[in-house]
């Protein structure tokens, strides 16, 4: 995997703090393939990591405890870095404890991975300042461990499919930068009710994910455009009265769902076109511009 270099936004000399983004990301195409046992969905997506960033701020501290600040604070109670911060001390025996300072920017219950990118970053600062030097097969390992979206955050690719949970990762190879008019309706939507609510029957779509990867190698938006996918619309749709009432219109403005939602996103081909696009929504909805990174 090696370290993602364009993550490091600060390092001190003495490695005792580390300031780093955590980028968000979109699902270009999503579809649940079957089931595990263990109730699991088993999927395949191809995602793009997006300038649309979180801000990580890690301190090693003289003190053995895990310290965790946010500007979000609903956040601070069972988050995801804290937990990636206790995996770490637990594996490799580590007493140093660690102060975390998070600015959220990414939506919370948007579907654009947020809390996934914010694990990552820490497993990432962490490696930096205790020099840990972990293999790509021992990130692998915890990204596993903490959630589904981790690896793809701990990969560095801009593009790339996944599979299984979405914890086994492929980058793709391509140097298309996209730029995308995202809408947060603020609305959180849970992720586990999301899923139990599609309807819909498990379909191949193999030849989406095929005509999407040619798409992005040979810059055709059009054919990119068509082959966008999401399987848990419908299950959103059906959870919140709010996306029903802005079904047909979404749909008509060529918005297509990111994740579980509750944030949708669109292709923009012109930046003159951003103000055009979003005449029209409810006027509590907020968005952000953000492009392929």
């Amino acid at each position: 995997m090696g370290f993602p270099q364009n993550l490091l936004l600060q390092k001190q000399k003495n490695f005792c703090r580390v300031k780093l983004i955590c980028p968000a990301k979109i699902n270009l195409y999503l579809n649940i393939l079957g089931k595990y046992p263990n109730g699991f969905h088993r999927i395949e997506s191809i995602v793009n990591r997006i300038s649309l960033y979180d801000e990580l701020t890690i301190k090693v501290s003289n003190h053995p405890q895990i310290r965790f600040f946010c500007s979000d604070k609903s956040l601070e109670k069972d988050n995801l870095c804290v937990r990636a911060v206790t995996l770490l001390r637990e594996k490799f025996k580590i007493k140093q404890g660690f102060t975390l300072y998070l600015r959220k920017n990414i939506p919370v219950g948007g579907g654009l991975g947020g809390g996934s990118s914010d694990a990552a970053s820490t497993i990432l600062g962490i490696d930096i300042l205790l020099n840990l030097g972990l293999s790509s097969s021992e990130l692998h390992a915890l990204g596993k461990t903490l959630g589904s979206d981790v690896n793809f955050f701990l990969c560095g690719a801009s593009f790339a499919y996944l599979s299984g949970r979405g914890d086994e990762v492929k980058p793709l190879e391509t140097d298309i930068k996209l730029l995308y008019l995202i809408a947060y309706p603020n609305l959180k939507l849970s992720t586990k009710l999301v899923y139990q609510n599609v309807k819909a029957k498990l379909t191949n779509y193999l030849d989406n994910v095929k005509m999407i990867f040619y798409a992005l190698k040979e810059r055709d938006w059009a054919l990119l455009d068509y082959n966008l996918f999401n399987v848990l619309e419908e299950g959103a749709f059906s959870l919140s009265p709010l996306l029903k009432r802005n079904k047909i219109f979404l749909k008509r403005k060529g918005f297509r769902m990111t994740g579980s939602g509750s944030a949708f996103f669109t292709i923009v081909k012109r930046k003159e076109n951003l103000t055009t696009i979003r005449r029209g929504f409810p006027k509590n909805w907020e968005w952000f511009v953000a492009q392929s990174m």
